[in-house]
């Protein structure tokens, strides 16, 4: 079977990895009404580890993160 060059999409074109990482993870916020912990759950990560991939993702709109997350940041998400 022969591929068709023509159609293939043009790699300066395509989303990077960490594009790709962003767009997963703002998606599952959306999805779980902005719950980290089942965020970071279905990413099989620790909570830390989400706030730290949201800080450095600059993710989730008007909210602030602070990494690492104190005591104070996690009650008041």
């Amino acid at each position: 079977m022969r591929r068709n060059r023509a159609a293939e999409p043009d790699p300066e074109e395509l989303p990077t990895l960490e594009e790709l990482k962003s767009e997963y993870i703002e998606y599952l916020l959306d999805r779980t009404f902005r719950n980290k912990t089942e965020t970071a759950r279905i990413l099989n990560i620790s909570r830390t580890a989400l706030y730290y991939r949201i800080s450095i993702h600059h993710l989730g709109g008007q909210e602030s993160f602070a990494y690492p997350p104190t005591r104070k940041s996690l009650s008041s998400h």
